[in-house]
Parts: structure tokens; C-alpha cells; sequence
């Protein structure tokens, strides 16, 4: 089958991210610096093309590219914001395990959307899963996607409205801190451990690391993140954690492939909003 170009670019990013979790998966991997994403995407594309002559010239036609096609794609928006640097590395990875339980669904209808949301955030009010489904239906989504659910996702994360990362910068925010607006790893360690406590140390160091990375590249503190930067960074270990119940719970609840959505699964999702808050108590309170 033949790729348009900007498929082929989307197909070339997805096999970036493909090698960052690669890489954050390498557990007792010594690095005496963990790079920036974009350090990290320029060693990925020498280690992919050999030459280092040629290097230049597919960066600055990647960067063309880019530059033409992010406007009309949202996949290529976040790797640019990501790359720069503007939105952290992190929001790449949760979206990912967004887009892992989206496509647990068929979406034959905008109607599946609420109850598979009710299942990703088992702690927000009804009457708030209800006003994101009202927002997903006007943002144009007449008809249910995989596409237009993600768009709406992504649209959230860069807006920074998504409603687990919101939540989760006020736990942070709410920590003390040596320095209003930033964390040091030790800090930022100190809350993950309460939200995630099973979040490998190695991942929560590279992430932070990375991420600080970013912040010295545009002159901000040696040694801490600010916490819009780390909420994304935490959202992604804790839905790393919760990732299989959830997975279970919209299995049990909505749509799966071929199957109609049932009703009398409400008390099912009631249930599983106790047992799931009850895994991280510190952010779902």
C-alpha cells in the first residue's frame, strides 16, 4: 500500500516513540546523561541511517515536513511541542496508554463515550463525565472514532485540561516544596511514591531527568522541573499502574468488538470506581 507523505512521517515518529518506551523499559541501563527528546530523536536517526553525512539532510527535510503538515495533524503537532520542548515527553507516553484503551472500543456510537470514560476516570462526578461527552459530541464528533477520540485527548493534553493531569498537578502543587512552582527529584520522588508506588525508579529518574533536560535548554533551574511539566510525568506512571484495571473494567462494561453496550452495567462501573480508587488513595481522595 502505497504512504502519502504525511503518513509516512507519522509512521516515522510512531517508530520514535517505539524507541523511547524501548529505552525506558531498560531497566539497570547505565547512562551517564539521560537525553533530551531531541537529543534522543537525532540518535535515533543516526543509529537509523548509518551515514553521517546524511544525517543533516533528513533532519532538515523531516523538519520541512513537520513545518507543512502539523497544522492538519495532531500526532505531528505533539512530537513538534514535544521536541522543543514546550510540552513534556511524558504527555507522549500517556497518550499512548490512552490510545491503548480507546481502541478497546468499536465506536459504533458517540453514546459509547461516556461509559468507557466513567471507567478512565473512576473518581470524576458523573455529572463531569456527562459535560466531556457533551464537549467530545461539539467538538464535531457526530459519529464515535478511534480518530476523533484521540483527537479530543490530544486536544485536552496540549491545552492542559485533561482532567487526570489537572488533578494531578494539585497533588503536587499541594506538596511542599523549597521552591514555589518547581520540584527537585527528591521531592517530585516523594509524591510519585504515595500516587504510583509501584513505578519502576529507574523510569521516574529518566523521566525526570529528561525533562529537566528541557527546562535547562531554556534557562530555568539547574536541578528542578516546573510542575505543569512533572503533572504529565506523574499522570503517565500512575495510568501505567492502573492501566490493567482499567483495561478490565472496560472490557467488563462497554462495547468490546461486535458486542452491544448494556445498561445494567452501571452498578459494574460504581463498583469498580471503589476498588480502583482504593489502589492510588492519595490522588483519587
Amino acid at each position: 500500500m502505497h504512504l502519502t507523505a504525511q503518513e509516512e512521517l507519522v509512521l516515522l515518529v510512531h517508530q520514535f516513540y517505539s524507541d523511547v518506551v524501548r529505552e525506558d523499559s531498560a531497566i539497570g541501563k547505565e547512562e551517564e546523561a539521560v537525553p533530551s527528546m531531541m537529543d534522543h530523536f537525532y540518535s535515533w536517526l543516526s543509529r537509523r541511517y548509518l551515514i553521517p553525512d546524511l544525517l543533516p539532510v533528513v533532519a532538515y527535510d523531516i523538519q520541512s515536513a513537520l513545518l507543512h503538515h502539523l497544522p492538519s495533524d495532531k500526532d505531528l503537532l505533539v512530537f513538534a511541542h514535544v521536541l522543543c520542548g514546550n510540552v513534556d515527553g511524558a504527555a507522549v507516553r500517556y497518550l499512548w496508554l490512552i490510545a491503548d484503551l480507546v481502541e478497546l472500543v468499536p465506536w459504533k456510537s458517540v453514546q459509547e463515550f461516556a461509559p468507557w470514560a466513567a471507567c478512565l476516570y473512576p473518581s470524576l462526578p458523573e455529572e463531569d463525565i456527562e459535560t466531556m461527552a457533551m464537549n467530545f459530541v461539539a467538538q464535531g464528533a457526530n459519529k464515535a472514532s478511534e480518530h476523533s477520540v484521540m483527537d479530543f485527548f490530544t486536544r485536552m493534553t496540549l491545552k492542559h485540561k485533561e482532567p487526570q493531569i489537572v488533578k494531578v498537578e494539585h497533588v503536587l502543587m499541594d506538596h511542599p516544596c523549597n521552591q514555589p512552582g518547581v520540584m527537585t527529584e527528591s521531592e517530585f520522588s516523594e509524591v510519585v511514591e504515595s500516587l504510583a508506588p509501584l513505578a519502576p525508579y529507574h523510569l521516574t529518574h529518566r523521566l525526570f531527568a529528561q525533562s529537566l533536560q528541557h527546562s535547562r535548554g531554556k534557562g530555568g533551574n539547574l536541578d528542578a522541573v516546573p510542575i505543569k511539566k512533572l503533572s504529565y510525568i506523574a499522570s503517565y506512571l500512575v495510568l501505567q499502574q492502573l492501566l490493567p484495571s482499567i483495561t478490565k473494567q472496560i472490557q467488563k462494561t462497554c462495547t468490546l468488538k461486535g458486542k452491544v453496550l448494556s445498561s445494567s452495567h452501571k452498578s459494574d462501573i460504581i463498583c469498580s470506581m471503589h476498588y480502583i480508587q482504593s489502589l492510588v488513595p492519595a490522588l483519587m481522595q
